[in-house]
Formats: structure tokens, sequence, C-alpha cells
């Protein structure tokens, strides 16, 4: 919807008469672009898709297809890098949910984690010289709190109780809230 007339635009996925399930709907740092997720209703794919706003209209930046079932963590938990040029999310594509980096035309993907673990969790510091994730790296019932260098690499693991930790981190970064369990 165009605010300053109400206009009504309906979003073209680009994707022919698949059903799709938007959503993740995610602002530029800039607030001049928009990207989002997306799933196929059989859950054999999932899309990073690229929003037009003037247009209406969506371009695939990512598609991720599985032929068995593309799980939660399939693609989720996007967000933008300062420079509005680039975008993170978790994505399932190597067997595992882990955090990439990519341009806005999908060519560049970079793998900002690895191993035998999962990130649940990913958002980038104030500072953008840092990640904060949480992974259940020490073992899958267990998870922690971690930050690494934004470029990717080793991770600092924050928070040290055994078992789930949901972590909240204060808006000024000097502070978390966690639900153990």
């Amino acid at each position: 919807m165009t605010v300053a007339t109400g206009e009504v635009r309906w979003l073209d996925f680009g994707l022919g008469e698949r059903k799709i399930y938007p959503g993740g709907f995610i602002w530029s740092p800039d607030g001049k672009q928009c990207v989002l997720m997306g799933r196929a209703d059989d859950r054999k794919d999932a899309w990073l898709l690229r929003l037009d706003p003037a247009g209406g209209k969506a371009s695939v930046i990512l598609d991720i297809h599985d032929d068995a079932w593309i799980g939660p963590l399939g693609l989720t938990n996007g967000f933008w890098w300062p420079d509005s040029l680039h975008v993170s999310f978790i994505s399932e594509k190597d067997g595992y949910a882990h955090l990439y980096k990519t341009g806005l035309d999908g060519k560049d993907v970079q793998q900002l984690t690895k191993g035998a673990f999962e990130v649940s969790q990913a958002a980038l510091a104030q500072d953008g010289k840092r990640i904060y994730l949480t992974t259940n790296e020490v073992h899958p019932g267990e998870t922690q709190f971690y930050s690494m260098p934004a470029a990717g690499g080793e991770r600092t693991k924050i928070t040290s109780l055994t078992g789930q930790n949901d972590v909240t981190l204060s808006p000024d970064e000097s502070s978390l809230a966690i639900i153990h369990s």
C-alpha cells in the first residue's frame, strides 16, 4: 500500500501459479529495498525474494530446493547489512542450518558458519563488526549464545548455562536477558 495515496498493489511473486507462503518482509536500512522469504505449499522450495516496491513484483535472489522437505530452518532469520546491498539468512542448504550472506543478485553467496551444528538465530551488531548467534554446537539438545566476527570465523561463547538458553540482547548490546531451561 502506498502511504500517501492509500493505493493497494498486490504482490506478484513471479513464480507462476505456485502457491507461495510469504513471510519475513525486511526493509533495507536505507528504506529503499525490501526482501522477503517465501516457501512453497509442498515444502520442497523456499525462496529469498527481492521486492520492487514501486511495481509490486518480486524476483528470486535464491531458491533453496529439497526433494524431500524443507524444514523450519530451511530459509529463515534474514537481516540486512548496513550497506543496503547485502542480506544474511539461515538456510539448511548444506544439510545443517547455517548463516549465509549474499548480494541482491544471489551470485556471491558466502557461508559464514560451518560444522555439524545448527544456527537458530542470528543478528548483526549495531557497529556491523560482529554477529550474535544462537547455535547448538555444544550438543544437539543445548543452545548457547555466541558472537563472531561479521566476516565469519571463530565464535566466542557468551552464555554457559547447560541446556536451552533463549537470549534477548538489550538495545545498547550491554546486557542479556536469558530464559533458561
